[in-house]
């Protein structure tokens, strides 16, 4: 493989980048905002030694806005709390539903209009507003909004740096995985049941912000500011990319590829966090209360695939780089050990189908309702670009 900067096309949380290490220039690109401020703030923002003491001024900014929603949400949280306490399924159930009904025609959307009017000068109510009695409590929702808008109203003073924010943020967004009533994903939540309701309300009780506070004593930079230098982060859609790229003249040396493989679009699983780095009030539909905005990738749709796949092939060749691509051996692709071959042989003189090993993915809350399944991973590389 050339020497030079690595992009992971479709980075994520970022594992590439950490199993690349600092041996090479790090590139990271994914079209979620999270996932892209995960790789901005780990692998190119600047070093933040102030982090944990500025953790501690954001949570005390906090408490003007945590006030306010508290007092004017005291019915639902009294509701709530009592709900709680009795530690019955009914209780909860009845709670979840006040505040449900609460977003459409009660405080809640009263609330949400007055921050839209305010463009949140005076506080945020997001999480509040779009995932309380569903994602979270009502309780931990308030917390995650006022921490967030208590970031905001500091960077906007100047009184943290915008590496210090973005790093401030991803810590707010390692508490909300902690603290979400989820199996540790945000494609579902979960319902109080008779036989898990000891552990919906062990969930419900975690303070989120002693989980903000513990992940930024955690969350750490990969290397030295010097290597992190050299290193970028993009938010776009990958065959956008590719093609910016070429037009800019900053091209990798190697893309490594591991785009999506099954019918669930990957957005499900991020939208929750994207309304986290956004704080906007967007629409939202279905069981799982997904922005109405969230990504489609032609990737996750099979009649579209092949042609994504040949894509983002061509533009990667196009723009000189060695590819590798990561792809199971059951996805949308049929056949993959054939078709992917015959994809990349189109773009480049010298194609590898290197190897096979057995994996388990993340199912991420499909439809199809396991937690891990087993699959065999195929890697294919290839270098010269015709």
């Amino acid at each position: 493989m050339r020497a030079g900067p690595v992009l992971d096309l479709f980075s994520g949380m970022s594992a590439v980048g950490h199993a690349v290490g600092v041996e090479r220039p790090v590139w990271g690109n994914d079209v979620q905002h999270f996932a892209s401020q995960v790789m901005q703030s780990i692998f190119v923002d600047g070093d933040t030694p102030e982090l944990m003491k500025d953790a501690c001024r954001c949570i005390t900014a906090a408490e003007e806005a945590k006030a306010h929603l508290e007092s004017e949400l005291s019915e639902l949280l009294a509701t709530e709390a009592s709900a709680e306490s009795a530690g019955r399924v009914e209780a909860l159930l009845d709670s979840n539903l006040r505040i449900a009904n609460s977003r459409t025609s009660g405080k809640l959307a009263a609330l949400s209009s007055i921050c839209r009017e305010t463009s949140g000068l005076e506080f945020y109510c997001s999480f509040s507003a779009l995932y309380s009695g569903a994602y979270f409590s009502l309780s931990q929702s308030i917390q995650i909004d006022s921490i967030r808008w208590a970031m905001d109203r500091l960077l906007r003073e100047g009184s943290i740096s915008t590496a210090t924010w973005r790093r401030l943020l991803i810590c707010l967004g390692k508490a909300c995985l902690s603290a979400s009533s989820t199996t540790g994903h945000f494609a579902q939540f979960l319902r109080p049941k008779e036989s898990s309701v000891e552990r919906y309300l062990s969930i419900r009780s975690a303070d989120t912000s002693r989980l903000f506070l513990a992940a930024c004593a955690s969350v750490r930079p990969v290397g030295t500011a010097s290597w992190r230098a050299k290193n970028n982060a993009f938010r776009d859609e990958s065959n956008s990319l590719l093609r910016s790229l070429l037009e800019t003249g900053r091209v990798p040396a190697v893309v490594y590829c591991d785009p999506p493989y099954t019918a669930d679009h990957y957005s499900r699983f991020y939208h929750v966090l994207e309304t986290l780095v956004l704080a906007d009030l967007p629409e939202v539909r279905g069981s799982g209360l997904y922005r109405d905005d969230r990504h489609v990738s032609d990737f996750s749709i099979k009649t579209k695939v092949v042609h994504a796949l040949s894509e983002m092939i061509e533009n990667t060749a196009r723009v000189g780089a060695d590819i590798v691509i990561s792809y199971p051996a059951v996805g949308l692709l049929g056949s993959p050990r054939e078709v992917m071959p015959g994809l990349l042989e189109t773009f480049y003189s010298r194609v590898l189908h290197i190897k096979e090993f057995a994996h388990s993915h993340s199912s991420l809350g499909a439809s199809k309702g396991y937690e891990r399944l087993p699959v065999t991973e195929l890697l294919f590389v290839a270098t010269t670009p015709r």
